[in-house]
């Protein structure tokens, strides 16, 4: 039975994490691992994580000064164990049948080392989207690098995208990039992708906070 980890770097999310780890920990598929890496986390982050780890063993807490969210994910990387990595924001939430659901996908198609679903914007299941009739797709590496070019179908965010785990081996996020680590490290994992099976239908709740990370500007 495959493995799924899950990625979580935490800063400062407390008023989400009972949100976030909710959605995670009542995934249908339950062979999962869930890492959270406190990055340094000066609200009560850190002690709700611990509250959480005690009443379920597949929880792992990695606990680091700050060094921020690219050197977070590093961590998760190197110490995840399963056959394929899910990255999930801490202020975001997931369906309950994500995880199930795009395994099956991948295990379904021809070659598929990555399977990506639709996300919302959704703070409560009620805002949630559903699509009555979901379409599903496959795409070779070069479809798969036209649209991420484009920047449209295909972006660079990783929270909607189960990733065998393989494809991200000898590579690590960018610690000097502040912002678009994760579009940078998503094209050196397209350059390893085989095929790619895409489904419109929204298992990703991706909640626009304006404190996150992904809503802060250049300067």
């Amino acid at each position: 039975m495959k493995k799924i980890s899950i990625l979580i770097p935490v800063y400062n999310a407390e008023r989400f994490l009972d949100r976030c780890l909710g959605s995670i920990l009542t995934q249908t598929y339950q062979n999962i691992e869930v890492l959270a890496v406190n990055d340094g986390s000066k609200d009560g982050s850190l002690e709700l994580l611990k509250a959480y780890a005690a009443r379920d063993s597949r929880i792992r807490i990695i606990d680091q000064a700050n060094a921020g969210v690219a050197e977070a994910r590093n961590v998760a990387l190197a110490n995840a164990s399963g056959d394929y990595i899910l990255f999930v924001d801490a202020d975001d939430w997931i369906e309950a049948d994500m995880a199930a659901s795009l395994l099956e996908l991948l295990e379904g198609a021809p070659d598929a080392d990555i399977a990506v679903c639709a996300g919302d914007p959704a703070e409560h299941p009620g805002e949630a989207i559903h699509v009555a009739d979901p379409k599903v797709e496959i795409w070779d590496p070069e479809r798969q690098k036209r649209e991420f070019l484009m920047h449209h179908r295909l972006q660079g965010m990783l929270w909607n995208k189960l990733i065998r785990a393989s494809l991200f081996e000898g590579l690590t996020f960018d610690r000097t990039v502040g912002y678009g680590e994760d579009a940078q490290i998503m094209w050196k994992v397209l350059a390893r992708c085989r095929n790619m099976v895409l489904t419109n239908q929204v298992y990703y709740h991706h909640v626009i906070e304006p404190t996150s990370i992904s809503n802060q500007r250049f300067s």
